[in-house]
């Protein structure tokens, strides 16, 4: 069905692009394998993140919560093993995302620069931690300790390595050398996403 749909949405003249959560079981000859098929389809960008240990899956079952999600360690070693495969293929991950990913940057959350909005509000702190909705993203904003969220200053965010709050941050670095602002103008420039 997913096939289908991708060789439909291709065919009305629709970007594509998927998004791939690597776990700790995740085989990375595997996912390589999977996108080289997903660009036989004509797959427009390649997302990919490491699955967060959601709160309500690691106090419902904490033995398959370990089984299932990563520490931050074997997610750099996971990513960092896998970059010579990872890199063949249209990611729609910055070079500094993937930087941070193989461990070689620390970057700070920056979940406010992606926020979800659903029929409840404005979801905070993010889609991850849905502690309180706000009417308004200026509320949200305002009541929000976003330094609180960090892996050092809450521990459901210790393992966290998300897109959804590590990749704005590595868009919006503000101290930011030549050198990455030359990668993220190449990565800008010659990638299709």
């Amino acid at each position: 069905a997913a096939v289908r749909g991708i060789a439909a949405a291709k065919a009305a003249g629709f970007q594509v692009c998927t998004n791939t959560t690597v776990y700790k079981d995740s085989d990375m000859h595997e996912i390589a394998v999977l996108f080289e098929y997903l660009r036989e389809l004509n797959v427009d960008g390649l997302m990919i993140s490491p699955a967060f240990g959601y709160e309500a899956v690691c106090q419902g079952d904490p033995d398959g919560a370990e089984r299932m999600f990563m520490t931050r360690r074997e997610i750099v070693a996971k990513f960092r093993a896998a970059e010579g495969l990872l890199g063949r293929h249209r990611l729609t991950a910055s070079p500094i995302y993937m930087d941070f990913l193989c461990g070689r940057r620390d970057l700070n959350c920056a979940a406010w620069a992606n926020p979800t909005y659903n029929v409840r509000g404005w979801r905070g702190p993010c889609y991850l931690l849905g502690d309180a909705h706000y009417p308004s993203y200026r509320e949200l904003i305002a009541s929000t300790d976003w330094d609180r969220f960090t892996p050092g200053g809450d521990p459901r965010c210790a393992h966290c390595m998300m897109h959804c709050g590590f990749e704005p941050a590595a868009v919006l670095r503000s101290h930011m050398g030549v050198r990455d602002v030359l990668r993220m103008a190449v990565w800008q420039m010659t990638t299709n996403h």
